[in-house]
């Protein structure tokens, strides 16, 4: 079997500073953090952000969400794999010179099990919940109360087959 090299490039981009962008940041935080202390880890990654001149725009509250396939993350040397974790997300603009330096602060967060930091827009790109609206049905009232209607039964015509093939043929436009 022959092995192939895989190569990675980096790019090294020169950014100039005050080029502000605004992203958004997904993550799943570790189940091994006990609830009480989820906000917390939570308030660390939103004053790093600060620490590095970003101003949030908006925020998700956190939730333990079932994951759809299991993930592993290192903690302690150790790997540890997890089939549910927290889930949060806040959306900042930031300097895009800072942005790697919080890449970096991100991959080394003891329990972020994993992380998603992209561009996006400032407006919100949330969809608007539509409102539920029920037909009113009218109550009929007690079943006791009601009255049987005996309905009149109307013969129908029966067509033929070369009957309903003539109309049919009539109908056609040649």
């Amino acid at each position: 079997m022959e092995k192939k090299k895989i190569s990675k490039k980096v790019v090294e981009v020169e950014l100039e500073p005050g080029e502000s962008k605004v992203y958004e940041l997904g993550f799943h935080l570790s189940p091994a953090v006990p609830a009480s202390e989820v906000a917390g880890e939570i308030e660390k990654i939103k004053a790093k952000i600060t620490e590095f001149g970003g101003n949030f725009i908006a925020s998700g509250d956190v939730a333990v969400v079932p994951l759809a396939y299991p993930m592993s993350y290192l903690l302690g040397g150790k790997k540890q794999s997890v089939t549910q974790a927290h889930f949060s997300w806040v959306k900042f603009d930031l300097d895009r010179s800072k942005a790697l330096e919080l890449k970096k602060f991100l991959d080394a967060f003891p329990h972020l099990v994993r992380f998603l930091l992209i561009n996006t827009v400032r407006e919100s790109t949330m969809p608007a919940k539509k409102p539920v609206v029920l037909k009113s049905i009218p109550v009929l009232g007690d079943i006791k109360d009601t009255k049987t209607v005996d309905e009149e039964v109307v013969d129908k015509p029966v067509i033929t087959e070369a009957e309903l093939d003539k109309t049919i043929e009539d109908l056609v436009i040649a």
